[in-house]
């Protein structure tokens, strides 16, 4: 779940996950609403969503203090790099995996029909 392409909007604040990193919390397809927290109430397990050199990056915070957060993605073994809790954009609350595999499976379907209309010379605007 490291680049801001690897998520699919549905609005301004929910996405649909298509990365492994926080397994088994969140599976792919799984669609999760984001809300915007202020730093301050912030706790240890919450994930969070920061942005990092153009990425954004859902994983849990692990670690807290002051101005300093170290989060870990639930399916790695290592610690992501520390970062400065203002780079925190928000947290994650709520999910359905509802129709999660229904809506990665037409994400990932509707690149390749488009692709396939290109290929073949044909131009669509409502691609």
């Amino acid at each position: 779940m490291d680049n801001w392409k690897d998520y699919l909007f549905l609005k301004k604040n929910e996405f649909i996950v298509i990365s492994g990193s926080m397994f088994p919390s969140l599976k792919i397809g799984e669609k999760v609403r984001l809300i915007k927290i202020d730093y301050s109430k912030l706790k240890i397990g919450d994930v969070v969503v920061y942005k990092k050199k153009n990425k954004l990056i859902v994983h849990r915070l692990v670690f807290f203090k002051n101005f300093l957060a170290i989060t870990k993605g639930d399916n790695k073994s290592s610690f992501d790099e520390p970062i400065l809790v203002f780079d925190i954009i928000g947290k994650i609350e709520g999910k359905s995996s509802k129709k999660r595999l229904l809506w990665f499976f037409f994400r990932n379907n509707i690149r390749k029909i488009k692709r396939l209309f290109i290929k073949k010379g044909i131009k669509n605007d409502n691609f």
